[in-house]
């Protein structure tokens, strides 16, 4: 299997993990923030129905949607923010990922995620020098220490 081959894989795996990570989090939060009985949806309750949506694949454009609303009435959202970048990642939309994760980086320049994904976002563009810079500012901003071997072991492949 060649390095770039391997490398994606790495990478499928990192998406995969993350989204599941996003799922177990994201609808927790919600539970956490509506226990009080208020009848509309709080923001992390929408942001939670956004992305099952988009997870379960029942109707992913509603997804879509719900998370456009959330960054209409609040366009600094990280965890909107987040979702969108990861899920145009996922989807082959480059562009649009770095766009967002540039978003989230200027509201939050130590946020270790968006450094992540900014770096397999750049990757996907073909930006090696680029993805290589976010993986190395994701090692100086990273707390887990298997995050930062996978992200050395990215690294390693793309020099």
């Amino acid at each position: 299997m060649s390095r770039k081959e391997r490398l994606r894989r790495g990478l499928a795996v990192l998406s995969v993990l993350v989204l599941f990570g996003l799922m177990w989090v994201l609808p927790h939060k919600a539970d956490e923030k509506t226990a009080g009985g208020d009848s509309s949806p709080s923001v992390e309750q929408k942001l939670a129905e956004a992305v099952r949506d988009i997870q379960q694949g029942t109707n992913p454009m509603e997804g879509i949607r719900k998370l456009r609303e959330i960054l209409e009435e609040d366009p600094d959202n990280i965890e909107a923010l987040t979702a969108m970048g990861y899920f145009s990642l996922m989807s082959g939309q480059g562009e649009k990922a770095v766009a967002r994760f540039k978003q989230i980086l200027e509201l939050q320049p130590d946020n270790q995620e968006a450094w992540f994904f900014m770096g397999d976002a750049l990757m996907m563009q073909a930006d090696t020098p680029g993805a290589i810079n976010a993986y190395k500012t994701f090692l100086d901003v990273a707390t887990d220490s298997a995050a930062k071997e996978k992200a050395r072991t990215l690294i390693e492949s793309l020099e």
